[in-house]
């Protein structure tokens, strides 16, 4: 098997490795044999003030299926309450 790295957008490929969110019409004009390693919004979950606020807001719905990590602030919004 041949493989070949190659950023031209307009080359045929099997596999699309991005690092960033894939736009809908890019998802939609796949080929059938064509993959991209992208979850959508993964963002959400991937980067960490997002995964600290999410995590943060559970954690006030559920208490105790919430408590296993630790104190957190996002800065700087919460940096008043770092002392306390």
């Amino acid at each position: 098997m041949d493989m070949k790295v190659t950023e031209d957008e307009n080359s045929d490929w099997d596999i699309y490795w991005s690092d960033i969110n894939v736009q809908p019409d890019r998802i939609s004009k796949l080929r059938p044999y064509q993959r991209i390693n992208a979850i959508p919004n993964i963002s959400v979950l991937a980067r960490k003030n997002n995964l600290a606020s999410n995590l943060m807001r559970m954690s006030q719905v559920h208490k105790e299926d919430y408590s296993y990590f630790p104190k957190t602030w996002l800065l700087p919004q919460d940096a008043e309450n770092l002392n306390s």
